[in-house]
């Protein structure tokens, strides 16, 4: 297995090349396996650099850094093709929940009399949402890597794994906590004469020496769950106000 680490400076794309074993080359020759450039393709596209940005998101009024992808539809559409038909499934899953809370929240405001767009319901809370928006779901990064080193593919029964290792900052709200290092598993499916990334493991060592290990599958469960839990909350809380009138000692 032949790795390349290379140390990013500024926001630029991540170009893999990957050097393969000939024991791999000839495997690729032999069968009817789709050609390895679309695994490439695929790692470049997914796991580039996204340059942080300052975005209006759903539920809110004012706009919000976002440092690394966020779970929303126009930051996911470009890579989304770069993934199984199962996980794209899921993506979308998560998408519509998504949509169903802001609808939620529109039908309360309206019914409410409501206008501001900051409004948000009493005892939803919305920072977790927030949460699950500016965290990137696909790879599971809450910060853009300092150094990166990507793996050659190994082909295991008819399925691609490729391993990255990504070194980062973890930064807290006005100082960088410590490094941090993670560890991505990507296991790519053959489908329609290409590999697609089907399965994400990642490990984390966050800066306090706490890891974590949780797939893509379960990012996007989790953020389904969560949305459709909040959109559920909003939908059992009253849609009109109710005015108690004073009344007096004795009444």
């Amino acid at each position: 297995m032949v790795k390349r680490r290379m140390r990013l400076s500024g926001l630029r794309r991540v170009i893999c090349v990957f050097v393969l074993p000939s024991s791999l080359l000839a495997a690729e020759s032999n069968d009817a396996s789709p050609p390895l450039n679309k695994a490439t393709e695929a790692i470049n596209k997914v796991f580039a650099q996204y340059a942080p940005s300052t975005l209006l998101l759903p539920l809110n009024d004012q706009p919000v850094h976002a440092s690394v992808r966020p779970l929303y539809g126009s930051a996911l559409k470009p890579v989304q093709d770069s993934f199984s038909a199962r996980q794209q499934k899921n993506i979308e899953a998560s998408l519509h929940a998504l949509s169903g809370v802001v609808h939620a929240r529109d039908r309360l405001a309206n019914a409410l009399g409501i206008e501001e767009k900051w409004w948000w319901p009493t005892g939803i809370d919305h920072l977790k949402i927030n949460a699950i928006l500016t965290k990137d779901a696909l790879t599971g990064r809450t910060e853009n890597p300092d150094e990166m080193s990507i793996s050659s593919p190994k082909l295991v029964n008819r399925h691609l794994e490729v391993t990255i290792q990504e070194d980062y900052n973890e930064h807290g709200q006005d100082r960088i906590l410590g490094h941090g290092h993670r560890t991505s598993l990507v296991t790519f499916v053959p489908e329609k004469n290409s590999w697609v990334i089907d399965e994400i493991k990642t490990t984390t060592t966050d800066a306090y020496g706490d890891i974590t290990t949780e797939t893509l599958t379960e990012r996007l469960h989790e953020a389904l769950k969560r949305f459709d839990n909040a959109k559920r909350a909003i939908e059992r809380l009253p849609t009109s106000i109710e005015i108690r009138k004073g009344t007096k000692p004795g009444d």
